[in-house]
């Protein structure tokens, strides 16, 4: 047993230190410890910023899923204004197709009646010569008629009543 305390004893003796030596332990554990918390509080915001960005990214990945959807629906709209930019100048050249042809219309028109207006007024000149002639027949039929009054009133002197009334039967008049 002596020899097992023997042992012990130079075992202990030979697995001991300074204190000095000790003490710089010590004091390079304690820095190791600070620098451990230091190391774990930098990790901890670290994994603390990393969720973050993980929900950032997250709620970022939406936005652009939402916004790729937006620009679909615009692309889309779009699209249907082409579609109906594109009716709409076809139905202009339609339009404007018809528009000429209503003009040459108006214009044929246009010319018919400064025709049909110059016919008019031709045709008013000719019934105005006709009225003038008409009225120059009327005139020498009432100077006619005149004349034959004043005839039959100097005849009438000249005949009586009842052969005036015998030769007008014979030409058809009939009084009663």
């Amino acid at each position: 047993m002596k020899n097992i305390f023997l042992i012990a004893l130079v075992g202990l003796l030979a697995s001991c230190v300074s204190s000095k030596k000790f003490k710089a332990l010590e004091k390079d554990h304690a820095g190791l410890q600070a620098e451990y918390q230091r190391a774990q509080q930098g990790l901890t915001s670290s994994q603390n910023l990393i969720v973050g960005l993980y929900g950032d990214r997250d709620s970022l990945s939406s936005i652009v899923f939402r916004q790729s959807v937006r620009v679909k629906e615009l692309e889309h709209a779009v699209h249907d204004q082409e579609q109906k930019l594109s009716t709409s100048a076809e139905e202009i050249l339609t339009l404007n197709a018809e528009v000429g042809r209503l003009t040459k219309w108006v214009d044929d028109l246009s010319q018919t009646c400064k025709t049909n207006t110059e016919i008019m007024r031709r045709t008013m000149d000719d019934l105005n010569t006709q009225q003038l002639k008409v009225l120059n027949l009327s005139l020498a039929v009432q100077r006619f008629d005149s004349m034959q009054i004043s005839s039959v009133k100097r005849a009438r002197k000249q005949l009586s009543e009842e052969k005036i009334r015998r030769s007008l039967e014979k030409v058809g008049f009939v009084f009663y």
